[in-house]
């Protein structure tokens, strides 16, 4: 979240669907959707690992 933090992009720690993952109970880092792709080089470039992107639709 920092990473994200230190390049403009407000996230948040949430607890997710244990039906969404492989592994069951898991957390997420949620953002805004209009960032993973800013997100998913911020992440690469800083070498932090992750798994899959959930996207959800509210609308």
């Amino acid at each position: 979240m920092r990473a994200l933090a230190h390049s403009g992009i407000n996230s948040c720690i949430v607890k997710i669907d244990p039906n969404l993952t492989k592994r069951g109970c898991s957390f997420a880092i949620s953002y805004d959707c209009a960032y993973t792709e800013r997100v998913k080089k911020i992440f690469n470039n800083k070498a932090i690992d992750y798994g899959d992107i959930i996207g959800r639709n509210d609308g």
